[in-house]
């Protein structure tokens, strides 16, 4: 079973020196933190349901600490995960639950 209280929180991860934080839970935006470290840097972000499938797929430049990832016309809701690279670098894995 799912408990909300496990996941409703900020995601974060520290490892390199990068310091991400994803809002928890989302609705029609994930809100997103990134380190001074990370500006002008191309990131890419995919946010997959539980069962495995890709529900979004972007990618951007991080030129701001603070960015918004819009999830238009997203209807799905439950527990997701989101994956933030950098190329090859996995930089944040995390769950979060889509409202």
């Amino acid at each position: 079973s799912i408990h909300p209280e496990a996941v409703n929180s900020v995601a974060a991860i520290q490892a390199d020196n990068y310091d991400i934080r994803v809002g928890n839970p989302v609705g029609d935006r994930i809100l997103l933190t990134f380190p001074q470290t990370l500006l002008n840097t191309q990131l890419d972000i995919s946010l997959y349901a539980i069962d495995g499938r890709r529900l979004l797929q972007k990618s951007l430049l991080c030129n701001e600490t603070m960015m918004s990832v819009a999830l238009d016309n997203m209807s799905y809701q439950g527990l997701c995960v989101i994956n933030i690279s950098n190329g090859d670098k996995l930089l944040l894995r995390s769950k979060l639950i889509k409202q």
